[in-house]
């Protein structure tokens, strides 16, 4: 079955709450700002958690671009004209609407409660953490588990800990004194991340700008982990409805370079899918869309936009920098490095910073005319967010 590239884009955006979905409604207005933060996390799937400002920012520029109108109103958070307060994730996290574990490629991420034992459960079940280079890093054997997390339990019983103050509980016990290096959080935290993945702990709220841990297994919002295969089939689902058209190269790069696991398994996991599966073509590449979305893409009306999205945003970590849908090859490096990018229907065609009251923008010369109205309109937007007028500066190149 053949998919107009175009339109599966537009639905996509949709899905992100980067443009209109017609049969995807915002939350209604006046829904609680926890509840509608977790809401467009949900759709993102996994919302990286660094640089703070990015997820912040990801989450704001999808009730606030200009031509959207899905995003100008009624979704729960502060009107686009009144900047809202910063801290918007960590509030959702305080009620447990989301959660921040250490998951994809090693690095911490914002997801739903529900959606996070998914993927946590599929990277527990890779068991990378019993291989002797991962002991190796964080200087602890397999042996040193169960009494670790016992340890940790006691540390966080009464409230989120820094390292520091798990360390000092940890080691107070004398036959886990030789983990004084991994609790400090050597090795990129290797002693810690087991315990994010078997859903023990996550993060807690930054103390005077230190990360703490808090005790996860006990939150009644925390559903548990559930078995790997059902896990795996269902975040495979989860990942298809927000990313999808999705090609292998894409299943390949969320779930085999960002969580470890088998491209054979991903098979396995296409195979139980089923029919809940459609194979599709979209400018001549072959890719898989849910049959429940199927519907919807066909049905999506095309409206042009342009959007200024931060570094490291979903729309691109999502597919992958090397998906040529999203952004030209000879462009890669441009968003790996974490610049903030502009998309026009979907796809990179430069980038912006702000200066003062600059914003400079570099338009690629490959992506051809300018639409300047809507240009305009994202200079004035950005503007609003940031409570200060702000003058476009362009350059080509």
């Amino acid at each position: 079955m053949e998919l107009d590239e175009a339109q599966t884009m537009a639905w996509r955006q949709g899905r992100h709450r980067l443009a209109t979905a017609p049969d995807d409604p915002s939350p209604a207005p006046g829904t609680a700002q926890n509840s509608a933060v977790a809401e467009v996390v949900d759709r993102m799937v996994a919302l990286r958690a660094w640089p703070e400002r990015s997820a912040e920012a990801a989450i704001r520029i999808r009730r606030a671009s200009a031509g959207c109108p899905s995003n100008s109103a009624g979704d729960g958070l502060p009107a686009p004209a009144a900047p809202p307060a910063s801290g918007v994730l960590a509030a959702a996290q305080e009620d447990s609407s989301i959660i921040r574990s250490y998951a994809l490629r090693g690095g911490s991420y914002f997801f739903t409660p529900v959606r996070g034992a998914n993927l946590l459960s599929v990277r527990a079940a890779t068991k990378i953490w019993a291989s002797p280079r991962f002991q190796k890093q964080a200087s602890f054997s397999i042996d040193d588990w169960q009494p670790l997390r016992e340890a940790v339990h006691g540390a966080c019983s009464l409230g989120p800990r820094t390292r520091e103050e798990i360390s000092t509980q940890v080691l107070a016990e004398p036959t886990l004194s030789h983990l004084q290096l991994g609790l400090s959080g050597a090795g990129a935290d290797s002693l810690y991340k087991p315990l994010h993945w078997w859903g023990d702990i996550c993060f807690g709220p930054t103390r005077d700008g230190q990360a703490t841990f808090r005790w996860l297994a006990d939150d009644p919002a925390w559903p548990g982990l559930p078995p790997a295969h059902e896990a795996g089939v269902q975040a495979m689902g989860d990942y298809m409805h927000s990313y999808g058209p999705v090609t292998r190269a894409n299943l390949h790069y969320w779930f085999t370079e960002g969580l470890g696991v088998r491209r054979a398994q991903l098979e396995e996991w296409m195979t139980a899918l089923g029919d809940e599966l459609v194979p599709v073509t979209v400018a001549g590449s072959e890719a898989f869309v849910l049959a429940a979305d199927l519907d919807d893409i066909r049905s999506t009306q095309q409206v042009e936009t342009l959007l200024f999205l931060p570094s490291f945003d979903p729309w691109l970590l999502g597919p992958g920098t090397a998906d040529t849908r999203i952004i030209a090859a000879s462009r890669r490096a441009v968003a790996s490095r974490g610049a903030n990018t502009i998309v026009h229907n979907g796809f990179v065609v430069g980038t912006w910073k702000t200066v003062a009251h600059e914003v400079r923008i570099s338009w690629f010369a490959e992506a051809g005319a300018l639409p300047q109205s809507l240009l305009d309109e994202q200079v004035q937007v950005l503007g609003r967010t940031l409570n200060r007028e702000l003058t476009a500066v362009l350059t080509t190149g």
